[in-house]
């Protein structure tokens, strides 16, 4: 899916696409707090290369935000249910937005 894929999904059909490895991901990263894919991965006993993609999935979708960096590596958070429902209707609501703005 590309970025513009996922901005156009409602916050129901993104619960929907949450499968089972990214959901594992999800979980975990809301277990461990505040984390590095390297360090997300030592935490869940598997490979970095595992990691990585469902975290930019997750990032894509609004689960998870870039809150930091430590060295050259960013540092993710999950988002809580309830703010990432917000996070998800705030973006439907600046679209909206955005598209009657280019009616004028």
């Amino acid at each position: 899916m590309k970025p513009v894929d996922f901005r156009n999904e409602t916050f129901a059909s993104i619960q929907e696409r949450l499968t089972d490895e990214r959901l594992r991901v999800y979980e975990a990263m809301k277990s461990a707090g505040p984390v590095t894919t390297r360090k997300l991965a030592e935490y869940m006993g598997v490979a970095p290369e595992f990691i990585r993609p469902r975290v930019t999935e997750l990032f894509q979708m609004e689960a998870v935000e870039l809150v930091g960096a430590h060295g050259h590596e960013g540092v993710y958070r999950a988002r809580l249910l309830g703010e990432w429902m917000l996070c998800a209707a705030g973006r439907k609501e600046r679209e909206t937005c955005g598209q009657q703005m280019h009616l004028f």
